[in-house]
């Protein structure tokens, strides 16, 4: 199996400004990654299919996506301590990306598709994606911002094409 190999801009960035030799030897090790993306060097980290390859004090940070069969390369840095692997989750989801600009540019063409934030929040709660406590606190939120006399984007957008 051939995995495909995908790179955050943080590890681009990282790849560009690495010493010569350092910069050598990470390429060669991530193309073999996508042969063998858990190689014997490989430290699997405490999330479930990350990983990290050490290189005296650089460390490759990276994270195995079998059901596309891709590996994407979140970090490459030097090891500066526990931060070094923090937010790793939080590196861009290139699908959730490209979903959430195609919905933006549906929404620039019609404006009708946008839905209310109370309507986003609570099927968001039900699906258990969103903690209630932050549910209530945007619902409270929400309510003070209306009556300060804020409106609804649905309500904005419905405004806009009556006129």
């Amino acid at each position: 199996m051939h995995y495909r190999l995908e790179y955050s801009e943080e590890a681009k960035r990282a790849l560009r400004t690495a010493p010569g030799y350092y910069r050598q030897l990470f390429k060669r090790t991530i193309e073999g990654l996508a042969r063998d993306p858990r190689p014997a060097n490989a430290e699997e980290l405490r999330e479930a299919d990350y990983f990290k390859i050490k290189f005296g004090r650089w460390r490759v940070i990276y994270h195995v996506r079998a059901e596309d069969e891709a590996v994407r390369i979140l970090r490459v840095a030097i090891k500066t301590g526990p931060e070094t692997y923090q937010g790793l989750e939080d590196e861009e989801d290139p699908a959730a990306a490209q979903r959430a600009a195609a919905a933006h540019e549906a929404w620039q063409r019609d404006p009708s598709l946008g839905r209310p934030y109370s309507e986003v929040r609570a099927e968001l709660a039900a699906e258990g994606l969103l903690d209630t406590e932050d549910a209530e606190d945007a619902a409270d939120a929400a309510a003070a911002r209306k009556e300060k006399g804020a409106v609804d984007f649905t309500e904005y957008s419905a405004r806009r094409e009556k006129k």
